[in-house]
């Protein structure tokens, strides 16, 4: 039985505990950029660009922004790669935040295992960012064909993202609980996922999938049980 709370890597460069969506803008698409360039966006709506410069012959203020995953070996948190006309290479590099698309922490499950870490995965789509797991690492065999239950709070207050009408941002916090029946754990991980767990909106009993909660709409903790 425990809780984590998110210590998380944002999806940009914004300030702590905002995700920032990049659009990269076309020649002459935004007045901020007349050259093109990238516009970041958080989730708080702070907006700020990377403009590209003019350049010469034509070509010099061309800029390539590649995005990059967690783990790259210039991005430890992911973010992005400017690659202009010349090659020269820049980077936008994500920070740590305390809320966003990922988040990290320790647990104690019962008797069973006192050191698991969990993780917190998202998958963005374009235009946001939807839940897309729960992974637990060091799952000791004793916990094996327990009964795992994954509470997952909705935020409380501000603006709800998700367009899924399953859920809202309320007080009380509206929960979605995650179960998988018997626990099988693979190299000691244990991933709770739309193909491993059964979902519902604990307030309606509706029932749910984890793509279909914003990543930003979530609380700060993340409970969890198990039992025979």
């Amino acid at each position: 039985l425990g809780a984590v709370t998110r210590t998380a890597a944002g999806a940009g460069a914004g300030a702590p505990g905002a995700a920032v969506v990049a659009v990269v803008l076309a020649a002459n698409a935004d007045a901020n950029c007349p050259q093109g360039g990238t516009k970041f966006t958080s989730a708080a709506g702070v907006v700020s660009y990377a403009c590209n410069g003019s350049g010469s012959g034509g070509s010099g203020g061309n800029v390539v922004a590649e995005v990059l995953p967690v783990g790259d070996a210039n991005c430890v948190n992911g973010g992005t790669k400017f690659t202009d006309a010349a090659l020269t290479v820049t980077y936008a590099c994500n920070g740590s935040v305390t809320s966003g698309n990922l988040g990290l922490g320790n647990v104690a499950l019962a008797a069973c295992d006192s050191n698991v870490t969990i993780a917190i995965e998202n998958e963005f789509d374009g235009e946001s960012f939807s839940l897309a797991s729960i992974k637990m690492t060091n799952i000791d065999n004793a916990c094996a064909n327990s009964k795992l239950v994954a509470y997952i709070p909705i935020k409380t207050s501000g603006t709800k993202l998700g367009s899924s009408t399953k859920y809202s941002v309320t007080t009380p916090a509206d929960q979605i609980v995650c179960s998988i029946p018997s626990l099988s754990a693979t190299s000691n991980t244990v991933v709770i996922s739309d193909s491993t767990a059964t979902c519902k909106v604990k307030r309606t009993q509706a029932a749910i999938t984890l793509a279909e909660v914003n990543a930003e709409d979530l609380g700060t903790k993340i409970g969890l049980t198990l039992s025979n």
